[in-house]
Protein backbone atom coordinates (compact mmCIF):
# COMPACT_ATOMS: atom_id res chain seq x y z
CA UNK A 1 0.00 0.00 0.00
CA UNK A 2 3.04 2.73 0.63
CA UNK A 3 3.72 2.18 -2.45
CA UNK A 4 0.29 3.03 -4.05
CA UNK A 5 0.59 6.28 -2.40
CA UNK A 6 3.76 7.24 -3.17
CA UNK A 7 3.17 6.74 -6.84
CA UNK A 8 0.55 8.64 -6.51
CA UNK A 9 2.52 11.23 -4.57
CA UNK A 10 4.81 11.05 -7.52
CA UNK A 11 1.87 11.97 -9.85
CA UNK A 12 2.25 7.61 -11.64
CA UNK A 13 -1.27 6.98 -11.46
CA UNK A 14 -1.66 4.65 -14.37
CA UNK A 15 0.63 2.20 -11.73
CA UNK A 16 -1.27 3.76 -8.13
CA UNK A 17 -4.27 0.85 -9.07
CA UNK A 18 -2.12 -1.91 -9.72
CA UNK A 19 -0.18 -1.81 -6.65
CA UNK A 20 -3.85 -1.45 -4.69
CA UNK A 21 -4.95 -4.21 -5.97
CA UNK A 22 -1.65 -6.28 -5.09
CA UNK A 23 -1.64 -4.80 -1.51
CA UNK A 24 -5.26 -5.90 -1.47
CA UNK A 25 -4.29 -9.02 -2.43
CA UNK A 26 -1.69 -9.82 -0.06
CA UNK A 27 -3.47 -8.59 3.10
CA UNK A 28 -7.16 -8.17 2.61
CA UNK A 29 -7.16 -8.33 6.67
CA UNK A 30 -6.15 -4.51 6.88
CA UNK A 31 -9.07 -1.82 6.66
CA UNK A 32 -6.33 1.15 6.13
CA UNK A 33 -5.55 -0.45 2.46
CA UNK A 34 -9.36 -0.73 1.64
CA UNK A 35 -9.86 2.79 3.46
CA UNK A 36 -6.70 4.51 0.86
CA UNK A 37 -8.08 2.56 -2.42
CA UNK A 38 -11.81 3.52 -1.95
CA UNK A 39 -10.16 7.23 -1.68
CA UNK A 40 -7.86 6.95 -4.77
CA UNK A 41 -11.17 5.67 -6.49
CA UNK A 42 -13.29 8.31 -4.97
CA UNK A 43 -10.62 10.88 -6.41
CA UNK A 44 -10.60 9.50 -9.74
CA UNK A 45 -14.90 9.73 -9.49
CA UNK A 46 -15.39 6.14 -9.29
CA UNK A 47 -17.60 6.66 -6.33
CA UNK A 48 -19.24 3.03 -6.57
CA UNK A 49 -16.65 0.95 -6.64
CA UNK A 50 -14.71 3.34 -3.80
CA UNK A 51 -18.39 2.16 -1.56
CA UNK A 52 -17.43 -1.36 -1.48
CA UNK A 53 -14.00 -1.10 -0.39
CA UNK A 54 -14.92 1.54 2.00
CA UNK A 55 -17.62 -0.60 3.35
CA UNK A 56 -15.01 -3.59 3.72
CA UNK A 57 -12.71 -0.73 5.95
CA UNK A 58 -15.93 -0.30 7.99
CA UNK A 59 -16.89 -4.05 8.10
CA UNK A 60 -13.37 -5.02 9.37
CA UNK A 61 -13.10 -1.81 11.81
CA UNK A 62 -16.56 0.20 12.62
CA UNK A 63 -14.59 2.96 14.41
CA UNK A 64 -12.73 4.20 11.77
CA UNK A 65 -13.01 7.59 11.59
CA UNK A 66 -12.04 8.10 8.59
CA UNK A 67 -13.71 5.40 6.39
CA UNK A 68 -16.61 6.68 8.10
CA UNK A 69 -16.12 10.23 7.03
CA UNK A 70 -15.07 8.93 3.22
CA UNK A 71 -19.03 7.28 3.42
CA UNK A 72 -20.41 9.92 4.73
CA UNK A 73 -18.78 11.90 1.48
CA UNK A 74 -19.38 9.47 -1.28
CA UNK A 75 -23.31 9.18 0.16
CA UNK A 76 -23.50 13.05 -0.40
CA UNK A 77 -21.30 12.64 -3.57
CA UNK A 78 -24.02 9.72 -4.88
CA UNK A 79 -26.91 11.78 -3.82
CA UNK A 80 -25.85 14.72 -5.83
CA UNK A 81 -24.68 13.32 -8.58
CA UNK A 82 -28.31 11.28 -9.16
CA UNK A 83 -30.33 14.10 -8.41
CA UNK A 84 -28.17 15.87 -11.64
CA UNK A 85 -29.13 13.27 -13.56
CA UNK A 86 -32.54 13.39 -12.83
CA UNK A 87 -33.30 16.70 -13.71
CA UNK A 88 -30.66 16.50 -17.00
CA UNK A 89 -27.92 17.98 -15.18
CA UNK A 90 -25.34 15.04 -16.82
CA UNK A 91 -23.44 14.57 -13.11
CA UNK A 92 -21.82 11.83 -14.50
CA UNK A 93 -19.39 9.61 -12.28
CA UNK A 94 -16.36 11.10 -13.58
CA UNK A 95 -13.10 13.06 -11.92
CA UNK A 96 -14.01 15.87 -9.53
CA UNK A 97 -12.18 18.81 -9.30
CA UNK A 98 -9.28 19.48 -7.22
CA UNK A 99 -9.97 20.99 -3.61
Amino acid sequence: MNLALAKQGLGREAEVEAWFLGALQRGPGFPATHYYYAKWLAEQGRLAEAGRFVDEALRQSPGYEQARALRAELDERLRLRDAGERFGAGGGDGPRAPR
